[in-house]
């Protein structure tokens, strides 16, 4: 069995590849500790019969805001922590720092994952491969069509990120704050406009991420369907897509 995780500060969501989307769990943090986040998790697993030894593949998704893609040959002359720290400030815990590299696309992901993630996770399954979200969403989106241009809007409790490719090439990658869909909207638009994009032809996937609401995905749906820029019908709330980007993991 290949078990996907989506996994955040504020909860997780999991499932089988193989099994149904509408079987997947999901469990929403009360207590953001270190400490309660990894008994919930405890908890959760038992409860619902995971035993991490059992598994054939583990893949595991880490939402964060503070992400940023790097060139492979800039990534190979510094270090993970001088690039963090040339986007953020020094403000960060140099062992929370981590990179993924995507090779097909020659950029390194770096973002900071703090320490209970893999603890707790590479102590129950060693074999496990944790990445970034934006890691595994640029995977998904270049292994079922990157040619034309498409756009991926992932939205989590309080912020989004916000992937665009065409022509088989990176073209956009970013995290926005929100606070209500108005927001989204206007953070989307604004960067199809300063790339020249707004009122060309392009595929748009909302999807959900972990602390988001159905209602809101729908919602972007839409209000996006209200532009007269856009063909309706190639606007989709496409909630299963980041957990179906797994598969391109292993």
């Amino acid at each position: 069995m290949h078990l996907a995780i989506d996994l955040s500060h504020y909860g997780i969501r999991f499932g089988a590849l193989e099994s149904d989307p509408s079987t997947y769990k999901d469990l929403h943090f009360k207590n953001l500790t270190d400490v309660a986040i990894k008994e919930d998790l405890t908890v959760f697993f038992q409860d619902h019969g995971i035993r991490m030894a059992e598994l054939n593949e583990c893949t595991i998704s880490w939402s964060c805001m503070r992400t940023t893609l790097v060139p492979g040959n800039i990534f190979a002359e510094t270090s993970p922590s001088a690039i963090f720290s040339l986007c953020y400030g020094k403000h960060f815990d140099s062992k929370t720092i981590d990179y993924n590299r995507l090779p097909e696309q020659s950029i390194v992901n770096v973002f900071e994952i703090p320490l209970w993630v893999k603890s707790f996770f590479v102590t129950k399954f060693p074999r496990a491969i944790i990445q970034q979200e934006g890691s595994i969403i640029i995977r998904g989106l270049f292994g079922t069509g990157s040619f034309k241009l498409r756009a991926l809007i992932s939205v989590h409790h309080n912020y989004f990120g916000l992937i665009i490719v065409a022509e088989n090439k990176l073209q956009f990658y970013s995290c926005f704050d929100y606070q209500n869909v108005e927001d989204i909207i206007y953070h989307f638009i604004f960067v199809l406009q300063q790339k020249e994009w707004f009122g060309s032809e392009i595929k748009i996937e909302v999807c959900g991420g972990i602390g988001s609401e159905k209602d809101l995905i729908l919602e972007i749906e839409e209000k996006l369907k209200k532009f007269k820029e856009f063909q309706q019908k190639s606007i989709v709330s496409n909630f299963n897509f980041l957990i179906n980007s797994h598969k391109f993991c292993v």
